[in-house]
């Protein structure tokens, strides 16, 4: 089983330079912007608003399925 691609791999054993890791830093750390400037306070504000209305209405809807759920329970043993 003489695969070309294998025996490229294991012939071409590249390794890179040795500031490889450190240009990749320097270069991802560049176009981060601060932390202060990620978002306005007004756009957090609504961010925050906006998830915690996201969890009141996954509340909602898990006790819409669990209300019905323990009625037919207490209905199912009660029935005699």
């Amino acid at each position: 089983m003489n695969d070309p691609i294998d025996e490229a791999l294991e012939a071409a054993r590249l390794t890179p330079p040795a500031d490889f890791a450190a240009r990749v830093m320097a270069e991802i750390a560049s176009h981060q912007k601060p932390a202060h400037a990620r978002l306005p306070p007004r756009t957090r504000l609504a961010r925050e608003a906006a998830e915690w209305l996201a969890l009141g209405g996954a509340v909602v809807a898990g006790l819409a399925q669990l209300l019905p759920l323990l009625f037919g329970l207490w209905t199912f043993t009660n029935a005699g």
